[in-house]
Protein backbone atom coordinates (compact mmCIF):
# COMPACT_ATOMS: atom_id res chain seq x y z
CA UNK A 1 0.00 0.00 0.00
CA UNK A 2 1.56 3.27 -1.08
CA UNK A 3 1.00 6.05 1.75
CA UNK A 4 1.93 9.71 1.17
CA UNK A 5 1.98 12.65 4.11
CA UNK A 6 1.93 16.40 4.09
CA UNK A 7 2.87 18.78 6.18
CA UNK A 8 0.02 20.89 8.05
CA UNK A 9 0.71 24.11 10.40
CA UNK A 10 -0.51 23.92 13.86
CA UNK A 11 -3.17 24.12 15.29
CA UNK A 12 -4.80 23.01 11.82
CA UNK A 13 -2.87 19.58 12.17
CA UNK A 14 -4.28 18.78 15.48
CA UNK A 15 -8.03 20.45 13.97
CA UNK A 16 -7.93 17.94 10.98
CA UNK A 17 -7.58 15.02 13.81
CA UNK A 18 -9.18 15.77 16.40
CA UNK A 19 -11.66 18.71 15.45
CA UNK A 20 -13.23 17.48 12.54
CA UNK A 21 -11.40 19.95 10.00
CA UNK A 22 -12.62 17.84 6.86
CA UNK A 23 -11.07 20.50 4.34
CA UNK A 24 -7.24 21.43 4.23
CA UNK A 25 -6.63 24.32 2.39
CA UNK A 26 -3.23 25.04 0.46
CA UNK A 27 -2.37 27.79 -2.37
CA UNK A 28 -1.04 24.89 -4.83
CA UNK A 29 -1.39 21.27 -5.35
CA UNK A 30 -0.34 19.51 -8.48
CA UNK A 31 -0.72 15.78 -7.04
CA UNK A 32 -3.52 13.29 -8.56
CA UNK A 33 -2.81 11.42 -5.53
CA UNK A 34 -6.13 9.92 -3.37
CA UNK A 35 -5.91 7.40 -0.67
CA UNK A 36 -4.55 7.31 3.32
CA UNK A 37 -2.27 10.63 3.76
CA UNK A 38 -0.11 10.97 6.65
CA UNK A 39 -0.69 14.04 8.88
CA UNK A 40 2.90 15.62 9.67
CA UNK A 41 2.72 18.54 12.13
CA UNK A 42 5.39 20.85 10.59
CA UNK A 43 7.63 22.84 12.49
CA UNK A 44 6.90 26.07 11.32
CA UNK A 45 5.33 28.07 14.99
CA UNK A 46 2.52 29.06 14.38
CA UNK A 47 0.95 32.93 14.70
CA UNK A 48 0.53 33.49 18.35
CA UNK A 49 -3.05 34.83 17.60
CA UNK A 50 -4.14 31.72 15.85
CA UNK A 51 -3.44 29.47 18.93
CA UNK A 52 -5.26 31.98 21.40
CA UNK A 53 -8.22 31.22 18.65
CA UNK A 54 -7.50 27.51 19.06
CA UNK A 55 -7.10 27.05 22.69
CA UNK A 56 -10.15 29.85 22.88
CA UNK A 57 -12.19 27.54 20.15
CA UNK A 58 -11.25 23.91 21.36
CA UNK A 59 -11.10 24.63 25.34
CA UNK A 60 -7.59 22.62 24.75
CA UNK A 61 -4.29 24.47 26.15
CA UNK A 62 -2.12 21.84 24.78
CA UNK A 63 -4.03 22.05 21.28
CA UNK A 64 -0.93 22.82 18.22
CA UNK A 65 1.39 21.91 20.75
CA UNK A 66 3.13 19.22 18.87
CA UNK A 67 5.42 20.08 16.20
CA UNK A 68 7.69 18.25 14.06
CA UNK A 69 6.11 15.12 13.92
CA UNK A 70 3.56 12.39 12.47
CA UNK A 71 0.64 12.66 14.46
CA UNK A 72 -1.94 10.36 12.35
CA UNK A 73 -3.77 9.66 9.28
CA UNK A 74 -6.76 10.53 7.03
CA UNK A 75 -8.27 9.66 3.39
CA UNK A 76 -7.46 12.04 0.69
CA UNK A 77 -11.04 11.82 -0.95
CA UNK A 78 -10.72 14.28 -3.15
CA UNK A 79 -9.53 18.05 -4.53
CA UNK A 80 -11.07 20.50 -5.87
CA UNK A 81 -9.60 23.86 -7.64
CA UNK A 82 -10.22 27.28 -6.62
CA UNK A 83 -11.82 27.71 -10.47
CA UNK A 84 -14.19 24.90 -10.12
CA UNK A 85 -15.59 24.36 -6.25
CA UNK A 86 -18.40 22.98 -4.86
CA UNK A 87 -17.19 22.67 -1.44
CA UNK A 88 -19.77 23.52 1.38
CA UNK A 89 -16.69 22.89 4.50
CA UNK A 90 -16.95 25.77 6.56
CA UNK A 91 -13.03 25.24 6.89
CA UNK A 92 -12.91 25.89 2.89
CA UNK A 93 -11.16 29.09 2.56
CA UNK A 94 -12.22 31.22 -0.58
CA UNK A 95 -9.49 31.07 -3.68
CA UNK A 96 -7.51 27.78 -2.23
CA UNK A 97 -7.69 24.46 -3.66
CA UNK A 98 -9.58 22.08 -1.06
CA UNK A 99 -8.34 18.50 -0.09
CA UNK A 100 -11.08 16.52 0.72
CA UNK A 101 -10.26 14.59 4.18
CA UNK A 102 -12.37 12.04 6.36
CA UNK A 103 -11.90 9.23 8.48
CA UNK A 104 -9.15 10.67 10.95
CA UNK A 105 -7.07 8.57 12.51
CA UNK A 106 -4.61 9.77 14.96
CA UNK A 107 -1.08 7.50 16.26
CA UNK A 108 -1.08 6.11 19.84
CA UNK A 109 2.01 8.65 20.10
CA UNK A 110 3.65 11.68 18.11
CA UNK A 111 6.64 10.47 15.70
CA UNK A 112 9.13 13.13 15.68
CA UNK A 113 10.47 13.30 11.91
CA UNK A 114 11.03 16.10 9.06
CA UNK A 115 8.44 16.72 7.20
CA UNK A 116 8.70 18.51 3.50
CA UNK A 117 6.56 20.83 1.28
CA UNK A 118 4.31 19.08 -1.30
CA UNK A 119 3.22 15.25 -0.79
CA UNK A 120 6.10 13.38 0.21
CA UNK A 121 7.01 9.65 1.38
CA UNK A 122 6.70 9.38 5.24
CA UNK A 123 9.86 7.17 7.24
CA UNK A 124 9.54 3.63 7.74
CA UNK A 125 8.96 4.28 11.13
CA UNK A 126 5.87 5.57 10.54
CA UNK A 127 4.83 3.17 7.97
CA UNK A 128 5.32 0.99 10.18
CA UNK A 129 2.43 2.30 12.91
CA UNK A 130 0.01 3.74 9.96
CA UNK A 131 -0.07 0.23 9.18
CA UNK A 132 -1.73 -0.74 12.11
CA UNK A 133 -4.58 2.04 11.89
CA UNK A 134 -5.52 1.85 8.15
Amino acid sequence: MQVKAVSVVQPWADAILYYGKNVENRKWWKARYRGWLVIHASSTRPRPEVMREAVAATGDRTVGSVRGAALGVVELTGVCSPWRCTCRSEWAEPGAYHLHLRNPRPLPEPIPCRGATQLWAPPLEVLAQVARLV
